[in-house]
């Protein structure tokens, strides 16, 4: 169902609390802010009163770059990031993120338990590299199983 529907699907495990949806994730790969998965976050938090956060992942693999390499890929990532928000004109409602990790996957769970996200949002794959019917990405695919908070995913159109 996850990889052939239209529709945004919601994904909760069986471990998630029910709670109130105070805190919405919606991870970036930068290729296009305003893509599905932020539209549909913007209409959610208006309608809960919720905030939004965008994040960005900086994956740095098995620790092979230095560290200024590595600080200087995060501050580019992060003045794009908040470059792209400014241009939608979303700065008010949108509070953006650039964290490193080893994969963007792990760096996308850790935030969301860090900053206790009640619920990500996101495309069920990025950069817009694949238009099969029935495709996920890895990264989408291990956020479903490994997310502490329910996951809604979103086909990119």
């Amino acid at each position: 169902m996850l990889r052939r529907s239209r529709i945004p699907v919601l994904i909760v495990r069986r471990e998630c609390r029910q709670k109130a949806v105070k805190r919405i994730l919606v991870p970036t790969d930068l290729y296009n802010i305003m893509s599905r998965d932020l539209q549909l976050a913007l209409t959610l938090a208006r309608d809960l009163h919720a905030e939004i956060y965008s994040l960005n992942i900086v994956a740095t693999g098995e620790g092979k770059y230095p560290p200024k390499l590595v600080e200087l890929m995060r501050g580019d990532a992060y003045n794009k990031l908040t470059e792209q928000v400014e241009e939608a004109k979303l700065e008010d409602r949108v509070e953006t993120a650039v964290e490193t990790a080893r994969n963007a996957w792990i760096g996308i769970i850790n935030y969301a338990r860090e900053k206790n996200i009640d619920l990500i949002i996101m495309n069920t794959y990025g950069g817009y590299k694949f238009r099969r019917e029935d495709f996920i990405g890895s990264v989408a695919e291990r956020v479903v199983q490994e997310s502490h908070c329910p996951v809604i995913t979103v086909k990119p159109v």
